[in-house]
C-alpha cells in the first residue's frame, strides 16, 4: 500500500472515530432525555442496570462504529463528496430500522412510543455519522 493509501486509510478510520464519538454521545442524549417516557413504557428502563451499564455502552459504542465504517464505505462507494448529499444517503438509509420497528409494532406488539424513540435515536445517528462523513470526504474532494 502506498503512503498516500495508507495516509487515506487512516483518515477514513480516524474520521469514522470521530462520527461514532459523536453518535454515541448525541444517542445517550436522545435515551436521557427520553428516559422518564422510557422508564413507564418499559420495564428495561424502569430496573436499575448499573450491574452491566459497562457492557451496554461497549456495544453501543461498537454498533456505532460498525455503521460508521459502513456509512463510510457507501459514501465513497457511491462517490459521495459533500455532506449534503451524505445526509440524503443516512436519511434513505433509515427506511431500514424504520421498517424492522414497524415490524416490531405489528408482529410483537412493541409499544408504539418505545418504537417511536428508537426510531428518532436511529435517525438522529443516521444524520449525525453522515453529516461527519460528508463533512470530511468533501474537504478532501476540495484539496
Amino acid at each position: 500500500m502506498s503512503e498516500k493509501n495508507h495516509r487515506k486509510y487512516r483518515i477514513s478510520l480516524l474520521t469514522a472515530l470521530g462520527a461514532t464519538l459523536a453518535a454515541f454521545f448525541i444517542s445517550a442524549i436522545w435515551y436521557m432525555a427520553f428516559g422518564s417516557i422510557l422508564a413507564t413504557i418499559s420495564d428495561v428502563y424502569a430496573n436499575d442496570q448499573n450491574d452491566y451499564f459497562l457492557w451496554i455502552m461497549l456495544v453501543e459504542f461498537g454498533r456505532s462504529f460498525v455503521i460508521a465504517l459502513s456509512l463510510y464505505y457507501l459514501v465513497i462507494k457511491f462517490n459521495i463528496d459533500n455532506w449534503l448529499n451524505a445526509v440524503k444517503l443516512g436519511a434513505f438509509l433509515w427506511i431500514f430500522p424504520f421498517f424492522i420497528l414497524v415490524g416490531s409494532i405489528v408482529h410483537e406488539h412493541y409499544p408504539i412510543a418505545l418504537a417511536l424513540i428508537h426510531a428518532g435515536d436511529w435517525l438522529v445517528k443516521l444524520l449525525v455519522i453522515s453529516v461527519i462523513l460528508g463533512w470530511r470526504q468533501q474537504k478532501i474532494s476540495n484539496n
